[in-house]
């Protein structure tokens, strides 16, 4: 990790006149550079990973679901056989 020695007012100052910072801002552009650097790369990174695991844990829910949709169409079928074969027998 790196430490940045900037002055954030003089930079604001620059960048309101519209100017870049110069050495009055210490490392701001080199501190800017970075910032834009971790947002583009470890940010997106970590984002797609929040997602991947997010996707997979849908999956999973979604598994858990058609797994008792079946149990439940399993279950109503096996009732109805019953019922049937029950109205078929002679009394």
């Amino acid at each position: 990790m790196r430490l940045f020695c900037l002055a954030a007012l003089p930079a604001l100052k620059a960048r309101q006149s519209g100017r870049e910072p110069g050495v009055e801002a210490g490392e701001f552009g080199d501190f800017e550079q970075e910032l834009s650097r971790f947002v583009r790369t470890d940010m997106a990174r970590a984002g797609l990973e929040t997602a991947r695991h997010e996707l997979a844990r849908l999956a999973g829910d979604l598994e858990e679901a058609l797994d008792l949709g079946r149990q439940r169409s399993s279950s109503m079928s096996t009732r109805s056989a019953e019922r049937l074969s029950d109205s078929a027998s002679p009394l």
